[in-house]
């Protein structure tokens, strides 16, 4: 039981950070700052 609680908060925790996404489309023409806490980055363009 303890592995399967392990798991569990495992992937709970993992799929917490596929759903804040930043999608990026177009030019990067000045100096810009990517953090963690907005990752995944999708770049589209």
């Amino acid at each position: 039981m303890k592995r399967f609680t392990i798991h569990f908060l495992l992937i709970f925790f993992l799929s917490i950070n596929s759903f804040g996404q930043t999608e990026i489309s177009g030019g990067i023409y000045e100096n810009t700052i990517w953090t963690v806490e907005e990752s995944p980055y999708i770049i589209t363009g």
